[in-house]
Parts: structure tokens; sequence; C-alpha cells
């Protein structure tokens, strides 16, 4: 394997580790994350910090996930 190809693996085996532990952490309607006499700002402000983070895990997994398999020489429309 080339380094290139092994280092892609590598980032795209650590994208998919982290976005299982993002899905097992606190679900954005747990009290416990989400105070209810946090601040209505500041709670909005929490939250959309957190569903950012889980879209731009989401993205790069797929991002990755596309380049490994034009790497392994198929298409996107075969791979899904």
């Amino acid at each position: 394997m080339r380094p290139g190809r092994i280092a892609a693996e590598a980032e795209f085996k650590r994208l998919e580790r982290r976005l299982v532990e993002f899905g097992d952490e606190p679900r954005r309607e747990d009290p416990a994350l989400f105070p209810p006499d946090l601040d209505p700002d500041w709670r909005e402000a929490f939250r959309a910090e957190y569903e950012g983070q889980l879209a731009e895990l989401e993205h790069a997994l797929r991002d990755y996930d596309r380049r490994r398999a034009e790497t392994r020489g198929l298409s996107i429309s075969s791979a899904c």
C-alpha cells in the first residue's frame, strides 16, 4: 500500500470511531447537557456547536468513504 493510502485509511478509521463515539455522547435533549435554567441564547449557541460538530464529522466521513471507493476503482453509484 502507498503511504498516502495508508494515511487515508487511518484517517477514515479515526473518523469512523469518532462518529460512533459522538453518537454515544449525550443527546441534545439531555438536560445535563443543556440545563433548563441555562440562558436560552447560550443553550442555542451550545446546541448549534454540537450539531455543527456532528455535521462536520458526518461530512468528513462521507468524503473519506467517497475517496476510498474511488481509490479502489469503484464509482460512487456502485459504492452506495
